[in-house]
């Protein structure tokens, strides 16, 4: 803990949010995010649209169901995976709303520029 404006500040939330943040902060986990927020996928679905190896989208899953990102139910022999919370793909899309206003902005600067 540390103190900001006579406030205690609990580092631990910090780095729990620190570290929520950096597992979204890969391509493939985001798109992986985007695909189960239009419906649950199967692993081999999910090969399909990623274009991931196997081993490369088992590693992108388990980092995103470490976090609590994913869950999965079993059918057969098939994992069929789906986020935990709706928010997660909410969060996502509100960032790339963000970076469209920013560069929607940057663009309209750099048209008056001239």
């Amino acid at each position: 803990m540390y103190r900001v404006n006579q406030k205690i500040v609990n580092t631990s939330t910090h780095k729990l949010q620190s570290d929520f943040c950096k597992v979204l902060a890969h391509p493939s986990r985001i798109l992986i995010i985007e695909l189960l927020v239009q419906r649950e996928h199967s692993f081999t679905e999910l090969m399909e649209q990623t274009g991931l190896l196997k081993s490369n989208l088992s590693q992108h899953v388990s980092i995103l169901h470490g976090m609590g990102m994913l869950n999965y139910r079993k059918e057969g022999q098939a994992k069929y995976y789906r986020l935990t919370y709706p928010r997660v793909g909410e969060i996502v899309t509100l960032i790339r709303s963000q970076l469209k206003d920013y560069f929607d902005e940057q663009g309209e600067l750099m048209s008056n520029m001239n």
